[in-house]
C-alpha cells in the first residue's frame, strides 16, 4: 500500500497552484520568443528562459525550480512539467517534441499561451 505524505501532497498542490492559467500563459509565450530566436539548443533555452523567469518577483519559483531540475535530470520539457500542468497540455507538449521540429513546439507553445483558459 502507498504511502501518501500529507505535507508532500500540499506541496505539490502549492506548485501546481502557483503555476496556474496566466502564469503557464506567460511562461508558454516568453518561452516561444525565446525558442524562435535559437532553436538549436531547446533544453538550454528552456532552462536560460526559466531562470530569467524566477526573476519576476510574481515568479512560481518553486514550480519552475521543479521543472529545471526535470531538465537537468534529462527529462522532455512535457516530462518535467507534467505534474504542474492539465494532462491535455502535457500531452499537446509531448507532441510537439516527438516531431522533433523545435519550430513546432514554438508553434504550440504559442498557440497556448493565445488559448489558454
Amino acid at each position: 500500500m502507498k504511502n501518501i505524505s500529507l505535507s508532500g501532497t500540499l506541496l505539490s498542490l502549492k506548485k501546481r497552484l502557483s503555476f496556474g492559467p496566466g502564469v503557464r500563459r506567460k511562461f508558454y509565450s516568453d518561452l516561444a520568443s525565446i525558442l524562435r530566436t535559437d532553436s538549436q539548443a531547446a533544453p538550454v533555452q528552456i532552462r536560460v528562459a526559466i531562470d530569467e523567469f524566477k526573476k519576476l518577483p510574481s515568479a512560481p519559483k518553486t514550480a519552475l525550480s521543479e521543472i529545471g531540475a526535470g531538465l537537468g535530470r534529462g527529462l522532455d520539457f512535457s516530462k518535467a512539467i507534467e505534474h504542474l500542468t492539465p494532462e491535455s497540455e502535457s500531452m499537446i507538449l509531448h507532441a510537439a517534441e516527438s516531431t522533433g521540429d523545435s519550430r513546432t513546439l514554438v508553434r504550440l507553445l504559442s498557440t497556448l499561451a493565445t488559448n489558454m483558459d
